[in-house]
């Protein structure tokens, strides 16, 4: 139902922003702190950065071996739509041959 759905995006909102946006900052600050240059001022920048790159990284080979594309659906879109009969669909190239 719609109200299962609005609750479940809020909750996929409050995750992705709330939470998400929290441990990112206490993590950004934990790096920040570990990499800061002894006697100098300043931080050793391209340590902190590879961290999240190879996070990146590595989500990214995680998705790249869990996708699967499903190629057993070889029919085109408006083939799918002509074979649905009494739908009231009606193509673009079909209304301007009627």
């Amino acid at each position: 139902s719609q109200d299962i759905q609005a609750q479940a995006q809020g909750l996929i909102s409050f995750i992705t922003f709330g939470m998400g946006w929290f441990f990112g900052s206490k993590l950004a600050g934990l790096l920040v702190d570990r990499y800061r240059l002894e006697g100098q001022a300043g931080h050793h920048w391209e340590a902190i950065y590879l961290w999240p790159a190879g996070m990146v990284a590595a989500i990214a080979v995680l998705f790249a071996l869990g996708f699967r594309d499903d190629t057993s659906v070889s029919r085109e879109p408006e083939e799918a739509l002509r074979e649905k009969e009494g739908s009231g669909t009606v193509l673009e190239g079909e209304a301007q041959r009627a």
